[in-house]
């Protein structure tokens, strides 16, 4: 059901001129593709990489009022160069923040 929608991860937003500029990730319709529909929270760090859970859930029912109206629950992950966030479709905040995080570690 997520063929409705493209995530993209490019780019960096400035919300005015005196703003700090964020790394966003927006999320665009396919019925739409001129604008993008929602724009996550952004970053301090350029993302690199966004990846979804193979595994629907049943929907909590905890916002009738959700941007996402799919019948299955999805959980995805956006990875910033520092960071790993992640989100349910249910919910614009995301569920979970690991923030300071260090890919050395992982490479050694």
């Amino acid at each position: 059901m997520l063929t409705a929608v493209v995530f993209t991860f490019s780019g960096i937003y400035e919300y005015s001129s005196a703003s700090e500029a964020v790394n966003p990730a927006y999320i665009i319709s396919r019925r739409d593709l001129s604008t993008p529909s929602v724009q996550l929270p952004g970053a301090n760090k350029p993302i690199v990489a966004v990846c979804f859970c193979p595994i629907l859930f049943c929907l909590r029912g905890s916002d009738p009022a959700s941007f996402f109206k799919l019948p299955d629950g999805v959980i995805f992950a956006v990875a910033s160069l520092n960071s790993l966030y992640i989100y349910d479709t249910e919910s614009m905040p995301p569920i979970a923040i690991y923030a300071g995080l260090h890919y050395a570690a992982l490479l050694l």
